[in-house]
């Protein structure tokens, strides 16, 4: 059994005097992906938020192969091999995509292989190889989407956060949008994903968490998940 690299235990964390979480705890494996899904304003993108680093938790701890990170600082957890690809995409969009690709390699660690990193890039999204002297925020939605992630694997994570990746996409561009998901796994790289789209999830995932107002209400590998008959009603639209 592959070894624990991330681990969340009994996090309370929000903004001000609001608590999103309420002493939440999971954990995602080396080389799996662990899927995080609940409906809207449940606490997804404040638990990724925490583990990235943009949000520091009241209480609780978050490990990172054992040793607890929650002192360190956004900027240093990509050193350690964590990146999160945000909601919202947020590519610097009056820049090129080679040049929103080269700002994720800024870490120490990604930077002299910037160069090797951008041709892999383009290799996996070679709609990128054609737009990489185009202005970001001149591309599609779905283009853009693959800069971000693009650009989040730049920084040669071994922790891939994904928030809603698929969110505002036409159908085709969200099945090629997880096929990508499904070979970044298996380059090797953790993916932790939040995404509305549960029924394609469930597939690519190895493990998932229900989160509903800032607790965990449901957890399992995902073909039992997929069978579970509270999931299936709330989000697959089954009965």
């Amino acid at each position: 059994m592959s070894a624990t690299l991330l681990e969340l235990r009994a996090v309370t964390a929000g903004y001000g005097d609001v608590v999103v979480l309420h002493e939440i705890s999971f954990s995602a494996r080396e080389g799996s992906v662990t899927a995080l899904i609940g409906s809207n304003g449940a606490g997804k993108t404040t638990t990724m938020r925490c583990v990235a680093g943009l949000l520091r938790p009241d209480n609780g701890t978050i490990a990172w192969r054992g040793g607890v990170i929650n002192a360190l600082s956004a900027s240093e957890r990509v050193e350690l091999g964590i990146s999160l690809v945000p909601e919202g995409r947020l590519i610097f969009p009056d820049f090129t995509v080679e040049e929103n690709l080269s700002i994720g390699a800024f870490n120490p660690r990604a930077k002299p292989n910037r160069n090797r990193r951008r041709d892999e890039m383009y290799g996996l999204f070679p709609r990128l190889r054609e737009r990489r002297g185009q202005h970001a925020g001149t591309m599609s939605g779905g283009e853009q989407q693959m800069l971000a992630l693009a650009r989040g694997l730049m920084a040669e994570p071994k922790l891939l956060l994904l928030d809603e990746p698929s969110l505002g996409l036409a159908p085709s561009i969200i099945s090629q949008l997880f096929d990508i998901v499904d070979t970044v796994r298996r380059m090797g790289v953790t993916i932790v994903i939040v995404e509305q789209n549960v029924h394609r999830t469930l597939q690519i995932a190895d493990y998932v968490y229900v989160l509903e107002n800032g607790q965990i209400v449901i957890h399992g590998d995902a073909q039992s998940c997929a069978e579970n008959p509270n999931i299936k009603q709330a989000y697959l639209g089954l009965y």
